[in-house]
């Protein structure tokens, strides 16, 4: 190492004033075209990569809230419609939306928990509120992912609706 570092001084001295000036802009170009390429350009890359994601994420919020919204501002009156098991109703009413239910377990105190195939969160949240204000079937607990192209993956447990 301190062999390398003599050699380079010995060069360093055989060159002319003039040439040492040059080299040494250089070597300022050299590091300051390092610094960009290397910090600066994926700095920016990532800056702008994450306020995308951000955005995608708003407006998803926007989405998810506005369904909140829709089935807990219309939650004064729910129509009751008693007929049919609960299961029974839950695979009706999804049938309808264009939604597949890929598993059913039952839960607690007559609840029953359903797995969705990916589908669009605006679909899933219509259907949920769809299910209150018309049968008064309401979500006991529910656990969204985001899944591929987009598609949202909902696990959601319903409890009975109440009887008239």
């Amino acid at each position: 190492m301190m062999q390398t570092l003599k050699s380079l001084l010995e060069l360093w001295h055989a060159r002319a004033p003039r040439e040492q000036k040059l080299l040494a802009v250089l070597g300022v170009l050299l590091a300051g075209l390092g610094y960009w390429l290397l910090v600066l350009a994926p700095a920016r890359a990532a800056a702008q990569a994450a306020q995308v994601r951000f955005v995608a994420a708003s407006a998803s919020l926007l989405e998810v809230e506005a369904g909140m919204a829709q089935l807990l501002g219309r939650s004064a009156v729910p129509a009751r419609v008693n007929g049919g098991s609960l299961r029974a109703q839950l695979a009706q009413s999804a049938q309808a939306a264009g939604l597949k239910i890929t598993r059913v377990q039952p839960d607690s105190d007559g609840a029953v928990a359903i797995w969705l195939e990916p589908a669009p969160a605006g679909t899933v949240l219509a259907w949920m509120g769809g299910l209150y204000r018309e049968k008064g079937i309401a979500v006991k607990r529910l656990t969204l992912a985001k899944g591929e192209a987009g598609l949202t993956q909902a696990q959601v447990a319903f409890s009975a609706p109440a009887a008239k």
